[in-house]
């Protein structure tokens, strides 16, 4: 018993003598790296025998290198960001054989190339090298089996995909964007639930494999490469894609046989070769938010009802004959007579100037130099579209006469066209079948103004669309109420000031964006009283008071409140609302917001930061849904439950500057954070924080300026 006794402490001494040597060796390794990368400043504090665990050694103004251990020291994280001298990649840094996660971010003068001993880090399950000068071939990836992600966007890395990352079994996430990498997608080389994938702007070439239509990805971007071929696969009603972005390849396929998800949040086709009509599922999908699908083959009338309010012309133009709200109606697909002579095209709708003064599409590939009407009539226009012509003309007064208008006169031809003033100014007016104005968009102009009155007078407008008008002042008027067939309303990145104007009217608003102005005084209570209204957008003002309740009677809408100076709890019967995307951040709103959560809840996209909410996390629980959480600088206590771990959307998240404490959950998502989304609470401990020694909290990682 005695001789049993003998061994068991001369195995733990051994034991103990390894974790020391071990340990030693990582000093080893990082004080090799440091004499690697020329003796920098920011590690001169890195001296035999330095304590290095759990530090964050800067150098201002943002400069980081950061360490965390396991519990026995051993190095398992390395960050390293925004440095600013010329080295090559650190080859010590391959001796830190424990490490599980190497981040470098932003280091342009780090060149040459990626080591090959990488391979020799085989515990490596995150790897973030980003906006770097490294060059040369991918390294393979081959041995390093645990690998959980790998984004090496932003460098100047060039040669194949390896095909030995699909060797990765757990490899979910890949970005390699903005490199100069040529030939074809390898298959599969992303795997598991819900996977990333980032290829865009890079010299690739070819199909999308075959093999790639049974992963049902999260989020895939291969834009701006020369990739050809059917990628139709790549959708389906079952599909839980949040991102698709294929723009400016080369595909073809018919999209009428596309089935879009509901969980589609952004879609990006533009500038391929895709033909066909656009298909009902494209209104209906309930979590669209962001298409484009403008620079391809498509004809036919755009569907009715669903989102389509959501979107702009800009969306669809430039097609072979796309027709239909929010682009021209579908009267004729040829005009029957020459288009009046003047004004500008607009160069979102057109490529170059053309020789022919007539059109024959909707949205011609090049413009005639007179404008194009795609609103004809067989005969004289009604009355009612002379008033509305005298309606434009005084608009046209109110705002100074400016250039843009030159061509507006008595009789002028305005329903389809684009007024532009170079640059970018541009005022495009919509008609319906009868001639009068539907719509009105009015983007970049340099007056300075009041708003226009002369618009309470379209009777039939549904869309009012002003964007960055910075010389437009004074309040919105309040014959605005006077719009009752309005539908959309956006005005943003204006002066306008004054308050926001009672809705009470205009019963048909589905959605209004006041963004980014000078809006003061409290949201009105009347808005509550609109049916059906869906998206409310009064973010970036100077508004006070408190959240009204109620206003939201319909499913999955979208409230952004962000940046003003509302104060006061959330109202509670917005538990029972099913938000699609709530951001609330940087007010002075204080309370329990945990009933904005739930496991069933749809929300990919909530923005409680920098308030002064206090609840309890522990009884918070997270949907698969969610894509992005912020609830950093708040009151909020507890610790991180498991569903954080498990939610399996979860991209982004930051949990700083709050009163946290306890171990961090593990496994699941947690790979993907970093210990910036967690620091500066009361006492969080465990990977990717310093571990939880002796049971207890470890503190928060600490940051020494040398």
């Amino acid at each position: 018993m005695v001789m049993f006794g003998c061994g068991v402490e001369l195995l733990q001494i051994k034991l103990l003598i390894s974790t020391v040597l071990s340990t030693k060796e990582d000093e080893i390794m990082l004080l090799k790296m440091k004499k690697q990368l020329g003796n920098p400043d920011i590690l001169r504090k890195w001296v035999k025998g330095f304590e290095y665990c759990g530090i964050g050694f800067n150098k201002p103004p943002n400069s980081l290198v950061y360490i965390a251990c396991t519990s026995t020291g051993r190095v398992n994280n390395l960050r390293i960001k925004n440095l600013d001298f010329l080295a090559t990649f650190p080859y010590a840094i391959c001796g830190l054989t424990e490490l599980d996660s190497l981040e470098i971010y932003n280091w342009p003068e780090l060149h040459g190339p990626i080591p090959p001993c990488i391979r020799k880090l085989v515990n490596l399950r995150s790897l973030v090298i980003t906006d770097t000068y490294l060059s040369d071939s991918l390294p393979s990836f081959s041995k390093n089996t645990n690998l959980f992600g790998i984004t090496l966007s932003s460098n100047r890395l060039s040669g194949t995909i390896p095909p030995s990352l699909s060797k990765l079994l757990n490899l979910s996430s890949l970005d390699l964007s903005s490199n100069f990498i040529t030939g074809t997608i390898p298959p599969k080389i992303v795997r598991g639930h819900s996977p990333t994938l980032f290829l865009s702007n890079n010299h690739l070439t070819g199909e999308i494999p075959n093999s790639y239509k049974s992963i049902d990805f999260k989020m895939i971007n291969l834009g701006d490469n020369q990739l050809n071929g059917d990628a139709s696969f790549l959708f389906g009603k079952q599909k839980t894609a949040v991102n698709i972005v294929l723009a400016n390849n080369e595909f073809e396929f018919n999209l009428s046989v596309v089935k879009f998800s509901d969980k589609l949040y952004k879609l990006d086709l533009s500038h391929n070769k895709i033909y066909g009509n656009v298909p009902d599922s494209f209104a209906s999908a309930t979590g669209l938010q962001d298409p484009n699908l403008s620079f391809n083959r498509l004809c036919g009338e755009l569907p009715k009802g669903g989102n389509m309010w959501r979107f702009n012309a800009a969306d669809f133009v430039n097609n072979t004959c796309l027709c239909g709200n929010p682009l021209p109606p579908c009267f004729n697909l040829a005009p029957t007579s020459a288009p009046a002579p003047a004004p500008v095209s607009t160069t979102q709708f057109y490529l170059a100037p053309a020789p022919s003064p007539v059109s024959t599409a909707l949205f011609d590939s090049a413009p005639a130099p007179a404008p194009i009407s795609t609103t004809l009539f067989e005969s004289a226009p009604p009355p009612d579209s002379r008033d509305d012509e005298n309606i434009l003309l005084k608009m046209k007064e109110q705002l100074g006469n400016h250039d843009i208008f030159r061509y507006w006169v008595k009789g002028f031809d305005y329903c389809g066209i684009g007024f532009t003033n170079v640059p970018d100014s541009l005022v495009v007016v919509f008609c319906t079948d009868t001639g009068r104005v539907f719509k009105l968009i009015i983007r970049n102009l340099d007056v300075f103004a009041p708003f226009p009155d002369a618009i309470c007078e379209f009777t039939k407008v549904e869309t009012i669309e002003i964007y960055h008008f910075p010389g437009l002042h004074g309040p919105i008027p309040s014959c605005i109420s006077e719009l009752v067939n309005l539908r959309s309303l956006i005005i943003t990145q204006t002066s306008l000031s004054g308050y926001v104007p009672n809705f009470s009217n205009n019963t048909n608003l589905l959605g209004i964006t006041l963004s980014s102005n000078e809006l003061s005084g409290t949201i009105p209570t009347s808005l509550s009283t609109l049916p059906n209204l869906n998206f409310l957008d009064l973010g970036s003002n100077y508004l006070t008071g408190n959240i009204p309740p109620g206003l939201f009677p319909g499913d999955s809408p979208v409230l952004f409140l962000s940046n003003n100076n509302l104060s006061g709890e959330i109202p509670k019967s917005y538990g029972l609302v099913n938000f699609f995307m709530i951001h609330v951040g940087n007010n002075q709103l204080s309370g329990d917001a945990s009933f904005l959560f739930g496991k069933q809840k749809t929300a990919i996209n909530m923005d409680l930061a920098n308030n002064n909410f206090e609840f309890d996390l522990n009884s918070v629980e997270l949907s698969d849904r969610l894509n992005k959480l912020d609830l950093s600088h708040n009151k909020i206590y507890g610790n991180v439950p498991d569903s954080f771990a498990s939610a399996t959307r979860l991209s982004y998240l930051n949990l700083s500057f709050n009163r946290l404490c306890g171990e961090l959950p593990k496994g699941g998502n947690m790979w993907i954070f970093n210990a910036v989304d967690f620091v500066n609470n009361t006492c969080l401990c465990g990977n990717p924080l310093p571990p939880c020694f002796n049971s207890a909290p470890a503190p928060a990682p600490e940051y020494t300026t040398p």
